[in-house]
């Protein structure tokens, strides 16, 4: 891995403590982001990806299932993590005809028992991640913190319509 996200600027040197205060915040960065965009949140834009919404509700569910990553590495000695396919998961779950404020309030109580879970984690406790190698619980919070930063940089992106419209 290298130092930063290319894309978001994410330090992948993130403390543990300083992710845990990064997601405790995403449920209200992602509220500020959301409330002004009012219809345009569920714009999808015309060169690919997600909408705003869509985006909350994959947050939503990651740290949810993420939660539930932590809490097998902590109760289970080195247990399997499978994996999911996004795209598949936000077309089963129907994200795009979800309403945001419950993904907002979703999103919320996700983070709450991810840092519940995260918290208590011993950093060095090991699962394997199936199909790829043995990952921490240290890592696996970097990796969730990660996707906090980076979406939020996908939601003031679409709130603002940075880069969507680019040739």
């Amino acid at each position: 891995m290298t130092d930063r996200c290319g894309e978001c600027k994410f330090d992948w040197g993130t403390s543990t403590l300083e992710g845990l205060r990064i997601i405790s915040r995403l449920p209200l960065q992602s509220r500020q982001v959301i409330e002004p965009m009012e219809d345009d949140v569920y714009f999808k834009p015309e060169t690919g990806g997600w909408s705003a919404n869509e985006y909350v509700w994959h947050l939503a569910d990651t740290f949810r299932m993420g939660a539930e990553w932590l809490h097998d590495i902590r109760t289970r000695e080195h247990p399997t993590h499978y994996a999911i396919d996004n795209d598949a998961l936000a077309a089963a779950r129907g994200y795009a005809r979800l309403p945001v404020m419950l993904g907002l309030w979703s999103l919320a109580q996700a983070c709450d028992a991810f840092i519940g879970e995260a918290a208590p984690a011993d950093p060095d406790r090991t699962c394997y991640y199936h199909d790829w190698q043995d990952v921490t619980a240290g890592q696996v919070v970097s990796f969730l913190v990660h996707e906090a930063v980076h979406h939020l940089y996908d939601l003031h992106r679409l709130a603002t319509r940075e880069e969507i419209y680019a040739d």
